[in-house]
């Protein structure tokens, strides 16, 4: 099964009832406010709502059940990761070095969106998507996962308290003093019960390509905005 395409600008790719789409945003025409507007991008299947976690580099994952969604754009506080089985509706991540993971299991109809940031990865935000997914009825070797782009090790270096402690809750071997957060979601994933030939992985840099915003690199306030959500049946 064809998981994903990286496209831009709002691009969209069919994956029969499931999407996966990256947008980006920053300046006033890419804002979030005309994310709610700008449906061009998700046309073929219309949007009920749009769900955003607040995103404050934890670990918890929140649920998305029917009576959450109150209104067309939800942010849902002191979440990183939501899980949901509801049509039509976009889990959406914002990213601008941190690394968006995206989660579904065809066969459940379950799908789920991660803001993997270093204390959130530190703190295996990855064991509780997929905890939370099995709750709805997903199954770990199911689970098919995309990490998207995001900064790569040469470019992340961190000072010497934040890289062995890092290291000591990760238990991953890092190269001092960089950081490889992708290694760390990938362990993490296989320790979850995802199959290795189930991870893709867009090896896209975000300082080093100029298609996406740097948080690092520039101090840029824009975001990568990652979505997946289950349309209606083919």
């Amino acid at each position: 099964m064809k998981f994903h395409q990286i496209l831009e600008r709002g691009t969209q790719v069919p994956l029969s009832s499931h999407q996966a789409v990256y947008y980006h945003f920053g300046d006033h025409k890419y804002s979030l406010d005309a994310l709610s507007r700008c449906q061009d991008s998700v046309r073929e299947t219309p949007v009920t709502n749009i769900v955003l976690g607040e995103q404050v580099h934890g670990n918890e994952v929140k649920i998305i059940n029917p009576s959450d969604l109150t209104q067309q754009m939800i942010v849902v506080p002191h979440v990183d990761g939501l899980v949901t089985k509801q049509r039509n509706v976009l889990l959406c991540i914002k990213t601008a070095d941190c690394v968006p993971v995206l989660l579904y299991d065809a066969h459940a109809e379950v799908i789920g969106a991660v803001h993997a940031g270093r204390d959130g990865t530190r703190q295996n935000i990855i064991a509780e998507a997929v905890k939370n997914m099995r709750i709805l009825g997903a199954e770990s070797q199911r689970i098919y996962a995309l990490l998207g782009p995001a900064i790569c090790s040469k470019h992340y270096p961190v000072n010497d308290e934040l890289f062995w402690q890092f290291v000591k809750d990760t238990g991953q071997t890092q190269r001092h003093p960089w950081l490889d957060m992708k290694k760390v979601l990938i362990a993490q994933l296989v320790e979850a019960g995802v199959c290795v030939d189930r991870i893709q992985n867009d090896a896209t840099c975000t300082w080093e390509s100029d298609n996406y915003f740097s948080y690092r690199k520039n101090g840029d306030k824009g975001r990568q905005i990652s979505w997946i959500y289950r349309g209606l049946p083919c």
